[in-house]
C-alpha cells in the first residue's frame, strides 16, 4: 500500500517533464507528477499518518502550489489531504471526474485575487460622529460630567458601534455594487474588525488584475466611511480555494484523512 500527500490537479501532460527539470520540493519530498484519467495529480509519497498543523508544512504547501500555478490553472487540495492507498485514486478522480471538469471550466483563464479595505479607527469613529450629532451631543454631555458612570459609558459605545457597523454595511454595498460585475464570481468573507470594510475574494481574468485593481481603490476612495485615505491589500496570486469544489471521496471506503 502507498500513501500519497496531495497537492492539486492539474491539466498539464508535460508536468512529469517540467518537475524533472525543475523539480519542486514539497513538505514530503520531491514534488511527483502523477497522470490521471483527464488530469495530473502533483503528490508526493507519504507515509500516510495525519499531518500535524506545523508552520513549516503550511508554508511548504502554499509554496508548492504558488509554483504550480506557473504551470496552468490548479484544483488545489486543502492543506494536510492525505490518500493512504494511491490503488484508489483512479478510481476516485473517475467517480469525481464531472465535479473536475465543471471546476477547471470554471477557472479556465481566470485567477483568485484577495481583497482587504480597511481604514484608520481614529479617522473612522469621528466621521461617525460627525455623521451622528446625537451621538457626538451624548459623547459631550458624558464629557462634561467627568465620563460620566459605567453604565452610561456603556450605552453611548453601544451606539457607536451600531452606527459604526451601519456605515461599514453601507461602505461594503457601494464597494460591492463597483467590484462584483469586474468578476466572473466573488465570495465575501466576514471582516476582522468593523474598520474593514471589505473581505472578499475576487475570481478575476487573468489579464484583468490590474485594473481590478485600479478600480478597487478608486471605489475605496469614493467610500464615505472616514476622512482618510483606505488601506488596500491585494494577495494575488492566490490558489483558487474560494471558487473550487470537489471530492474524492466519492468511492466506498477510499481511505482519505
Amino acid at each position: 500500500m502507498t500513501a500519497a500527500y496531495l497537492y492539486g490537479l492539474l491539466r498539464c501532460d508535460t508536468l512529469g517533464a517540467r518537475l524533472a527539470r525543475h523539480p519542486i520540493d514539497g513538505a514530503f519530498g520531491p514534488v511527483q507528477a502523477l497522470a490521471m484519467d483527464g488530469a495530473v495529480l502533483a503528490m508526493t509519497p507519504h507515509d500516510g499518518q495525519p499531518v500535524p498543523q506545523r508552520r513549516r508544512y503550511l508554508v511548504a504547501h502554499a509554496r508548492v502550489l504558488e509554483v504550480l500555478m506557473s504551470h496552468g490553472p490548479v484544483l488545489p487540495f486543502r492543506f494536510g489531504h492525505v490518500v493512504r492507498d494511491t490503488a484508489h485514486l483512479s478510481g476516485m478522480l473517475r467517480a469525481a471526474k464531472a465535479q473536475i471538469t465543471r471546476n477547471f471550466t470554471r477557472i479556465e483563464g481566470h485567477t483568485e485575487v484577495g481583497l482587504r479595505i480597511e481604514f484608520d479607527r481614529t479617522a473612522a469613529l469621528q466621521a461617525t460622529l460627525a455623521a451622528a450629532p446625537g451621538l457626538a451631543r451624548q459623547r459631550d454631555a458624558l464629557l462634561a460630567r467627568g465620563g460620566g458612570g459605567r453604565l452610561a459609558q456603556i450605552e453611548l459605545g453601544r451606539r457607536v458601534a451600531e452606527a459604526l457597523e451601519a456605515r461599514r454595511t453601507v461602505c461594503q454595498h457601494a464597494l460591492l455594487r463597483r467590484l462584483a460585475p469586474l468578476a466572473r464570481a466573488h465570495v465575501l468573507h466576514p471582516p476582522e474588525d468593523d474598520v474593514q470594510v471589505l473581505r472578499a475574494a475576487f475570481l478575476l481574468p487573468e489579464t484583468a488584475v490590474e485594473a481590478f485593481s485600479q478600480a478597487a481603490d478608486q471605489a475605496a476612495s469614493a467610500c464615505d466611511f472616514a476622512g482618510a485615505p483606505p488601506h488596500l491589500r491585494l494577495v494575488h496570486p492566490t490558489p483558487p480555494f474560494n471558487f473550487v469544489s470537489f471530492s474524492l471521496a466519492a468511492e466506498p471506503d477510499p481511505e482519505v484523512v
